[in-house]
């Protein structure tokens, strides 16, 4: 620590073994644990508050990390918005200035805040869990496709590789000074069919594979769209529904207590109003015309939502089964591009070598 600006502090070494538990030298010298023992505790109070600090950041840590989560869960299970729908509604709610004003308001609003709530983390939880077989039907879709195209380029390959053998047997038979010209030519010419039925063969494996692929991905849009569809009944009939009820029983019982208000005020038997409620009150059509442009804000919002969720359930749909054929497709023709250019290469080969028998 020579050198060091802290060295300065008279209590610099009982401070850095305080402070540092795991540090084994000071100085060049080893650390005493009774030393350490001792620094500890005449530092027990600054320690305690660089523990309670820590704890504190690393629980801010954990709460930024648990809502990341959160969120993306949300995300994957297209169920953004629904928790902050009622936030939402009432931020673009213009008319929220005039009906504050209301002495029932707050009231109302914290009552429709715990609807809303109850509401919206019943459904994502239920949404959750019926998302979870979402995700093992496409699993089960991708080792499926995967295990079946395992097999197909497992007989492939072997097709190919008996091939290898016999024209690597072949080759060194013609390398052999005593085998005569018309029985090489032969046997070329048997090589030649057999690379013809060995284009035939794993052409005929491709398309079992084009049909199997096709079957498979057929059967997984088929499990996969039912369930898109109970996503979208569920969504419309046990939230934005139910969503709509609450809005409009919060409408109602906020018209009935304008009502009232409005009476209560006719008759004086209000007190201490600001003079911004008493502008409001003194004007019913004002209120009442509040009233329903806040109702109208609000249903406007859960049509929003419920449009932009549904509309996404079924474009994520779409788009990944697209993709899924786009994908199957590419594949095939690669594979097909691959057998043509084994069957070509082996009769350039044969091509070579009959024209190395010819005088």
């Amino acid at each position: 620590m020579q050198g060091n600006p802290c060295s300065k502090d008279p209590e610099y070494h009982m401070r850095i073994i305080a402070h540092l538990k795991d540090i084994v030298y000071v100085d060049y010298r080893l650390v005493d644990p009774d030393q350490v023992q001792s620094a500890r505790e005449h530092f027990q109070d600054e320690l305690f508050e660089v523990y309670e600090e820590e704890k504190r950041k690393a629980e801010e840590m954990q709460k930024v990390e648990e809502l990341h989560q959160r969120q993306q869960q949300l995300k994957d299970a297209n169920l953004e918005g629904i928790n902050t729908l009622l936030d939402e509604m009432l931020k673009d709610d213009t008319e929220q200035e005039k009906l504050k004003n209301l002495t029932f308001w707050p009231e109302v609003i914290d009552e429709l805040q715990h609807e809303f709530r109850l509401l919206s983390e019943e459904f994502i939880e239920n949404t959750i869990k019926e998302n979870v077989k979402k995700e093992n039907e496409r699993s089960v879709f991708e080792n499926a496709l995967n295990r079946n195209r395992e097999e197909k380029d497992e007989a492939s390959i072997s097709l190919v590789h008996k091939f290898n053998l016999k024209k690597k047997h072949l080759i060194r038979q013609l390398e052999e000074d005593n085998i005569r010209e018309e029985e090489a030519v032969a046997y070329l010419k048997e090589l030649q069919e057999s690379n013809l039925e060995l284009n035939d063969d794993l052409l005929e494996i491709e398309l079992r594979q084009m049909e199997d692929d096709d079957q498979i991905l057929s059967d997984f849009e088929r499990r996969y769209g039912d369930l898109v569809n109970k996503f979208v009944e569920s969504a419309q009939n046990e939230f934005f529904s139910k969503a709509r009820e609450l809005e409009n029983n919060f409408y109602q019982n906020s018209l009935r207590m304008i009502q009232e208000e409005l009476e209560h005020f006719a008759a004086g038997q209000l007190d201490e109003l600001t003079p911004e409620a008493a502008m409001v009150l003194g004007d019913k059509e004002l209120i009442l015309a509040s009233m329903n442009t806040s109702h109208d804000i609000h249903l406007g919002k859960i049509d929003g939502l419920e449009d932009k969720i549904v509309t996404n359930e079924r474009k994520n749909f779409h788009s990944m089964m697209e993709k899924d054929r786009k994908d199957s497709v590419k594949r095939d023709r690669s594979r097909i591009t691959e057998i043509g250019a084994i069957i070509s290469r082996n009769k350039h080969e044969i091509e070579e070598l009959l024209r190395e028998m010819e005088p």
